[in-house]
């Protein structure tokens, strides 16, 4: 159950990696699926810590491939380009 409950989260990670690579518009759907992948990333994360003593290369294969792309940096910029919104005035 866990494994697909896993397998489901990872596709859902990536479908939602090719709808922000795809579509960069500041809209709220669209914030809200940045979250959506931040959240969707970070709890694989856990789990592949988790699943580190029984696959160790896949687990540290996954771990090292979401380091770079998670970084605060990208997160950060994705919510700096719809900073307009909040200061801007009618």
């Amino acid at each position: 159950m866990t494994k697909r409950i896993t397998a489901i989260a990872f596709l859902a990670l990536i479908v939602n990696s090719a709808y922000i690579a795809a579509f960069a518009d500041p809209s709220i759907f669209y914030m809200a699926n940045v979250l959506l992948h931040l959240g969707l990333g970070l709890a694989l994360m856990v789990v592949a810590v988790i699943y580190a003593r029984r696959h160790p290369v896949e687990s540290v294969a996954f771990l090292l491939a979401g380091l770079p792309a998670g970084s605060p940096d990208k997160t950060m910029g994705r919510f700096r380009s719809a900073s307009h919104w909040v200061t801007s005035r009618p």
